[in-house]
């Protein structure tokens, strides 16, 4: 067996690996600037909605149904961001909250709202653009899903829309009957 000795890299290859990889160096800063740029909005929004807790959105839902659940309403309250969603009191006891739409009241009551099942999102989606926002699911008593937006705000998720509530039935005065009469 003969051992040839291993011959030492000449110093025209040293530097043509070298500059070979300072180039490789310049490109992946280059990418990742421009990647940087390009998703700047995405990147910021990540870190200022603290979107690697994917669950934080839904756990404020999921409070904010239980202290519903338990007619706390300073609980309840403290989940709600956008004052015109105003609690609804009957016999000192919380039955939900309502909201007005044009001429109509909507009324999201926790007996609509609650799952009989386990009070769990199906899902949470996060939107970068602007504040940013998050949307959580969690399916209502007939098993339907309701969405709820949230915004962090001072630290903490607060429901700023619901989508799933009912209307106002209680006729007001008036304002006519559909199909009927105005009353007086």
């Amino acid at each position: 067996m003969s051992s040839e000795p291993m011959s030492a890299p000449t110093p025209k290859a040293v530097k043509k690996k070298s500059r070979l990889l300072d180039g490789i160096i310049v490109m992946v800063i280059i990418v990742l600037v421009v990647a940087g740029a390009v998703y700047q909005e995405s990147v910021a929004g990540f870190f200022r909605l603290h979107a690697w807790d994917r669950g934080a959105p839904g756990q404020a839902v999921v409070g904010f149904l239980e202290a519903g659940k338990q007619g706390d309403r300073i609980q309840a309250d403290a989940y709600i961001g956008n004052p015109q969603y105003q609690a609804i009191i009957q016999d000192g006891k919380l039955l939900g909250y309502s909201t007005s739409v044009q001429a109509e009241k909507i009324l999201f009551l926790f007996e609509d709202l609650i799952p009989t099942t386990s009070l769990q999102p199906t899902s949470t989606e996060f939107n970068f653009v602007g504040n940013g926002s998050a949307e959580v699911v969690v399916p209502n008593r007939q098993g339907k899903p309701v969405s709820y937006s949230l915004m962090l705000m001072n630290g903490q998720w607060k429901i700023i829309g619901i989508r799933g509530g009912k209307m106002e039935t209680a006729p007001r005065p008036g304002l006519a009957p559909p199909g009927g009469k105005k009353r007086t």
